[in-house]
C-alpha cells in the first residue's frame, strides 16, 4: 500500500512532472547515497516514459557510488530556463553549493523531494515526508503514479539510497513498512549484497589511510567524541576531500558516547560540520540552528570559518544539548 502518496502536494507533483517538456535533477553537494539513489531512479524513471532530463551535482560523484548506472552524467550544469526544476533530497537551496544561481532559481516552479525534518520548504511544490526512512521511498511511490515500470536498473538506485540511509538497515526508522519496499526493489533485479559490498565494505588505501588520522585525532568527554578531518590530513595520505567520510558514525561507535562530532576543513576556509547522535539524542535542530539541517540522530552543517572558530562555536553547543538531555532525564 502506497504511504506517501495520500500527501495532497503528491498529486500536484505528478502532474507538473507529467506536463513538463524538459526536467533538471539535482543532487545536493557531498552526495550520499539517498541524493545520488533518489536522482538517478528518478533520471531512469523519467527516460522510461519519454521525458528530456539533466541531471547536475556541484561535487565529484564519491567512489563508493560509481557503480550506479548513469553516475557519469552527474555535471556541474546548471538549470536552462525550460527545464523544471527537481531537487530531491535537500533540505535547503544552499545544500546545492556552487550550482545554485539565485537568479536562476527565482521566480519559477521548483519541486522539493525530501524525508528531512528540517527542511525550509524552499520550493513551489513541497513534498516532505519525515516518516520516510530516505527520499529514495518517495521516489519510489513517485515512479509507480507516473506510471513507471521499475526494473533492475532503476531499482538498484533506488536500493542504494534507501540502503545507506538507514546504515544498512540499522536505524530506527527501518520499518516492516520499509522491508517490504526493499524486497520489492530486490525483486526487480537489486542486489542488496552487491550495495553492501560497494558502499559499506569497500575503501580505497588512501581513504582507510585517512580514517586511521581522524581516529588518531579523536577527543572524548562526558558523552561526547570529536575529531578533526583537515586538508593536510588528506594530502598526507593522498586522500580526495571526501576521503574519511562516515567517520561520524565510527566515532559514535564508542562505548558511553552519545554524540560525536567531525569537523571537515575545506580548501575556501569552510568547514562542514557532521553530527551523529544515539537514539533519544536529536541534533538535527543543533545542525539548523547553525544552518544546515538533517535527521534526528545524523546532521550536518556548513560553516564559514576556521577549523579553530568551528570548534569555538560547535562544541558548546554540543555540551549544551547533552547537558540539558541529562538534566531533562534527571541523569
Amino acid at each position: 500500500m502506497p504511504r506517501f502518496l495520500a500527501s495532497p502536494v503528491a498529486l500536484q507533483v505528478i502532474d507538473a512532472i507529467l506536463t513538463a517538456p524538459k526536467l533538471y535533477l539535482t543532487s545536493h553537494i557531498a552526495p550520499d547515497g539517498d541524493t545520488m539513489g533518489s536522482t538517478l531512479g528518478l533520471y531512469w524513471g523519467l527516460q522510461q516514459i519519454g521525458k528530456q532530463t539533466r541531471i547536475a551535482c556541484a561535487d565529484p560523484v564519491p567512489a563508493s557510488f560509481r557503480f550506479l548506472p548513469g553516475h557519469e552524467l552527474f555535471k556541474a550544469q546548471l538549470p536552462e530556463p525550460d527545464e523544471l526544476i527537481v531537487i530531491p533530497d535537500a533540505s535547503d537551496l544552499q545544500r546545492l553549493g556552487s550550482i545554485y544561481d539565485a537568479a536562476l532559481y527565482a521566480n519559477r516552479p521548483l519541486i522539493n523531494i525530501d524525508h528531512h525534518v528540517t527542511n525550509v520548504c524552499f520550493g513551489t511544490l513541497n513534498w516532505i515526508e519525515p516518516a520516510a526512512a530516505s527520499t529514495a521511498e518517495i521516489i519510489t511511490e513517485l515512479l509507480d503514479a507516473l506510471g513507471v515500470q521499475i526494473d533492475e536498473t532503476i531499482a538498484a538506485c533506488l536500493l542504494t539510497g534507501i540502503a545507506t540511509d538507514t546504515l544498512g538497515f540499522r536505524t530506527n526508522s527501518t520499518t516492516a513498512d520499509l522491508m517490504e519496499t526493499a524486497a520489492r526493489l530486490m525483486r526487480a533485479g537489486a542486489s542488496l549484497p552487491r550495495i553492501i559490498e560497494k558502499t559499506f565494505n569497500t575503501r580505497d588505501l588512501a581513504d582507510l589511510k585517512m580514517q586511521g588520522q581522524v581516529l588518531a585525532a579523536m577527543r572524548t568527554e562526558d558523552g561526547l567524541i570529536w575529531s578533526d578531518n583537515t586538508v593536510q590530513m588528506r594530502r598526507a595520505a593522498g586522500a580526495s576531500e571526501s576521503g574519511g567520510a562516515g567517520m561520524g558514525n565510527t566515532l559514535l561507535s564508542v562505548q558511553g558516547v552519545r554524540v560525536s562530532v567531525v569537523f571537515i576543513e575545506k580548501n575556501n576556509r569552510q568547514v562542514e560540520v557532521s553530527f551523529r547522535a544515539r537514539a533519544g539524542y536529536d541534533v538535527s535542530q543543533l545542525a539548523f540552528r547553525l544552518g544546515g539541517g538533517g535527521h534526528p540522530q545524523a546532521a550536518g552543517c556548513l560553516l564559514s570559518a576556521s577549523l579553530e572558530q568551528a570548534h569555538e562555536l560547535v562544541l558548546p553547543l554540543t555540551r549544551a544539548l547533552l547537558n540539558g538531555h541529562a538534566a531533562a532525564h534527571g541523569v
